[in-house]
């Protein structure tokens, strides 16, 4: 590894060369160890758009770094940047700085824990049965009140977004989801049984308890790769996001409107975040006018731009649809460097599920870390699970996944999965709590059967335990 002053000078060559991408890589690397030097290189980087678009915000954040040490005239160009800015900008900048210090120091982290992609396999594609991908597939859906008031604990995320860039553009709390038809966008994981889990919502408005209950019901094609079981990841667009524009238009006027404003809106934001808003719309709304390939051109440049969330929709949507899976794990890697937490949990996915990827535990347990730190429950119980499975015996860890099973109890008790975790959480600990461990392992059954997962070596675990399955726990001794 290059000491520090061997990469500022290499950076400073980079940098004077116009080499912009790699001084920026290497300042970054600089900045992991609280350089201030690096700090006013990224500032200056970011104010005159250098290898990145160029963003005062982005300026000011790192300039203001450079100036707790004193560095140069960075005090200067913070006061002078501070006065001409719109102060509605300057809100939360603290948190912004010290976000970047953080993220800054986590680089080199990042940066050893990057996937590994194997390069035999990417020419080859997932199958998805008769279906040239899961988005093809029509779901089954029966949405009446019946369920309107059902609460379901594992879905993989807490806050849907309620507007494109969190200003709750579509109106969405303005009275039109009252009642059905709801409006959900969400992303979820396919088991290698096809089975429908992790749902996540990333847009949402009204009652959506029952599509995100009718969806889990699904059963999908089992994805496969040169004929074996892989995981995989797919979206639903359910309620008003499955419409069609005369319908919308005839029956929700209201929400017709917002939607046109709005995408008229981003088309004339000329930045990043307005780019990536435009294409999460136009994704969002297939009936809205575009020309081809308009969403993936404004995903392209907002992430090229630098927009941490364009980088993970960018990445995730070349994976979903196979265009480039080296380019689309590349930019998933990315927006996980940057704090993304979606990007992190799938990227600590792919690290164990994906055949695009060279699997490495420690890497999964690494990223899945990092989302489970900001609270992603997906990626708790997949990080519980490696913990008590791993194949290397040094990540096994059970009081680890006590621990997390722990910290989301109370949300996962509708969830298939974590009964079975904390069935054998149960099982591997020191005494052995057999009694728990059938609980917990019938508990998981009966709620993979509602929702049509295969269990069967759930039940095999529960006839060996028990001969025939049908002895109590209270007769165990």
């Amino acid at each position: 590894m290059a000491s520090p002053v061997n990469l500022s000078a290499a950076a400073d060559e980079q940098f004077a060369n116009e080499n912009f991408e790699f001084a920026m890589e290497t300042y970054t690397e600089l900045a992991a160890s609280d350089d201030p030097k690096a700090y006013y290189q990224l500032g200056v980087m970011h104010y005159k758009g250098l290898g990145v678009k160029a963003d005062e915000l982005q300026a000011l954040v790192w300039f203001s770094l450079a100036a707790a040490h004193q560095y140069q005239n960075a005090n200067e160009l913070v006061e002078k940047l501070t006065t001409q800015m719109d102060p509605s900008h300057l809100e939360g900048l603290e948190i912004l700085v010290q976000r970047a210090k953080l993220n800054a120091v986590k680089q080199p982290l990042f940066k050893q824990n990057r996937p590994q992609l194997n390069q035999g396999g990417l020419a080859t594609k997932i199958e998805f049965g008769d279906y040239e991908s899961l988005e093809a597939v029509e779901l089954e859906l029966n949405l009446t009140d019946e369920y309107s008031n059902f609460g379901l604990g594992y879905v993989g995320s807490e806050d849907p977004l309620q507007g494109f860039d969190g200003d709750n553009s579509l109106g969405t709390n303005e009275g039109i989801f009252n009642g059905f038809p709801f409006f959900l966008v969400a992303e979820y994981d396919v088991g290698i049984d096809g089975s429908v889990r992790n749902i996540s919502a990333l847009q949402s408005g009204g009652s959506t308890a029952a599509g995100v209950r009718d969806l889990s019901l699904n059963t999908m094609p089992i994805p496969t790769f040169e004929g074996v079981p892989v995981h995989f990841f797919s979206r639903a667009y359910m309620g008003i996001a499955g419409y069609n524009k005369y319908r919308i238009r005839n029956e929700y006027r209201f929400f017709y409107r917002n939607v046109k404003d709005l995408v008229e809106k981003y088309r004339q934001a000329d930045s990043a975040e307005g780019r990536y808003n435009l294409a999460m719309a136009l994704m969002y709304f297939p009936w809205v006018e575009r020309e081809a390939g308009a969403v993936g051109e404004a995903l392209a440049s907002s992430a090229q731009d630098g927009y941490p969330l364009a980088m993970y929709e960018y990445g995730a949507k070349l994976y979903r649809e196979q265009q480039d899976p080296g380019q689309a794990i590349g930019w998933i890697y990315k927006a996980a460097a940057k704090g993304v937490t979606a990007a992190q949990y799938r990227l600590g996915r792919m690290l164990i599920d994906s055949p695009w990827v060279v699997s490495d535990e420690g890497k999964a347990l690494f990223w899945l870390g990092e989302a489970a730190s900001d609270g992603h429950i997906a990626a708790q119980l997949k990080q519980a699970d490696l913990k008590l499975f791993a194949g290397d015996s040094q990540h096994i860890d059970v009081v680890g996944a006590v621990e997390l099973l722990s910290g989301i109890a109370a949300k996962q008790m509708e969830n298939p999965e974590y009964h079975y975790l904390k069935a054998m959480t149960h099982f591997k600990m020191q005494p052995r709590e057999m009694p728990k461990t059938l609980l917990h392992i019938r508990r998981a059954i009966d709620l993979g059967h509602d929702l049509n997962w295969d269990v069967s070596e759930w039940e095999d675990l529960l006839m060996g335990w028990t001969g025939e399955g049908y002895i109590t726990t209270e007769e165990w001794d």
